[in-house]
């Protein structure tokens, strides 16, 4: 018989309603070893006396104790040893005092398989329910367990004829999640050691990076803010320090899609979108250039959108313009850097699959989905595989393209 906690961090899916839980109590001992550990020693917490003179009338202890208590539910509980935090708020509604017995309950509100992310509304209660001391919301990277990564890893090698980026080096602009997320994967899958370029959600990149070096991989996080070319630029000469010099460079990431119009946005909407994806690769390659020229082999890879091919959405003026003049600036990079043997290519995939379509209503997925001739939607890991051939020898001779990945929904 297996026990719940371990066969909970066995599992591989989990549903809207699960549920994991531990009682335990919040003693005097456990806010003096909490004190120590944090160096908040405010005698609210600390001076019984001093608290007794406070509305309270006692110790209270402190709030983070509960963020401590998220903590081992998480790790333990729910998923359970797999788990990788990446982030968790807090709201306090009413104080815990020494001597208090809690309840400390997690219930799943969603799982994105695609992604490996559990969002779980996370509570501190008394143990009948009542009252509710701490309240939040945490998200968490769901690890793959080692034998699934092997078993996952070695069949595609040999598939796509081994290890075609066997030692090669790879910068992912916005590679911290959704697509750039996949491409790291498959990049690093196929050999390349991977620098994982995020803005803010440090603990995805890390995350990406542990999921990596556990398959055997090389990577590193590299923060920057695609908008801020000076950022860019410090941010490949970081990655390819790190690395040891770069072989491939890939911009996947864009930022926040603003849906407003001409008659309702602003020009600045539309030249800070620019900025997000040309400016970023215009910054991004001219950084790379030393690195990529004595590569041998370099590759600039950069995901566009379907969106450049047929009828934009109504209102996505800024995010269609900023994606055009991506494609325009591609095919001016392949023809000034192809004699130096760096290729310059465009992915440009339809709707994918992912936190884009999350919450969307079933039957709108359906109606996008019936547009492709192969019956679905793009999934980040066919953008991904579609940057990885343009990375190898074996896409050799091709510069200048622009390959839609959208199941012929575009022909």
């Amino acid at each position: 018989m297996i026990p719940a906690a371990m066969a909970a961090t066995m599992r591989h899916e989990w549903a809207a309603g699960d549920q994991a839980s531990f009682d335990t109590v919040i003693d005097r001992e456990l806010i003096d070893r909490f004190a120590d550990l944090s160096g908040d020693h405010n005698p609210l917490h600390m001076n019984e006396e001093y608290a007794r003179r406070t509305p309270f009338g006692t110790r209270i202890a402190h709030g983070m104790i509960a963020g401590a208590l998220f903590s081992r539910l998480i790790g333990e509980h729910l998923p359970g040893e797999r788990a990788l935090y990446r982030s968790q708020d807090l709201r306090f509604l009413s104080p815990l005092l020494p001597g208090t017995q809690v309840r400390v309950r997690g219930e799943v509100k969603s799982y994105d398989a695609s992604l490996s992310l559990l969002t779980v509304k996370t509570t501190v209660t008394g143990i009948d329910g009542a009252p509710v001391f701490v309240e939040g919301t945490a998200e968490v990277v769901v690890r793959p367990p080692e034998e699934e990564v092997r078993a996952a890893g070695s069949p595609r090698q040999e598939h796509r004829g081994g290890s075609a980026l066997e030692g090669r080096r790879a910068f992912v602009l916005g590679g911290s999640r959704g697509i750039g997320s996949a491409v790291c994967r498959e990049l690093g899958l196929q050999g390349a050691a991977v620098a994982v370029g995020y803005r803010s959600d440090l603990s995805a990149a890390q995350g990406l990076c542990v999921e990596l070096s556990g398959r055997g991989g090389s990577a590193l996080p590299v923060c920057l803010d695609l908008g801020d070319g000076g950022s860019v630029a410090a941010a490949v000469r970081e990655a390819a320090e790190g690395l040891g010099g770069l072989d491939i460079l890939v911009l996947a990431g864009h930022g926040k899609i603003v849906a407003r119009g001409i008659e309702r946005g602003e020009w600045e909407d539309v030249s800070q979108t620019v900025a997000r994806s040309a400016g970023a690769l215009y910054h991004a390659a001219r950084a790379a250039l030393p690195f990529l020229k004595a590569s041998g082999h370099g590759s600039i890879i950069a995901i566009s959108s379907t969106v450049t091919r047929e009828a934009p959405p109504p209102t996505w003026t800024a995010y269609t313009t900023a994606k055009t003049a991506l494609v325009g600036l591609a095919r001016s990079l392949a023809v000034e850097l192809g004699p130096y043997t760096i290729r310059v290519n465009l992915v440009s995939p339809s709707l994918t699959e992912g936190e884009g379509t999350r919450g969307m209503p079933s039957r709108i997925r359906e109606e996008l989905a019936a547009r492709s001739p192969l019956g679905r939607l793009a999934r980040p890991e066919d953008v991904a595989a579609a940057v990885a051939f343009l990375a190898s020898d074996a896409a050799g001779y091709l510069t200048g393209i622009d390959l839609p990945v959208c199941g012929g929904a575009v022909l």
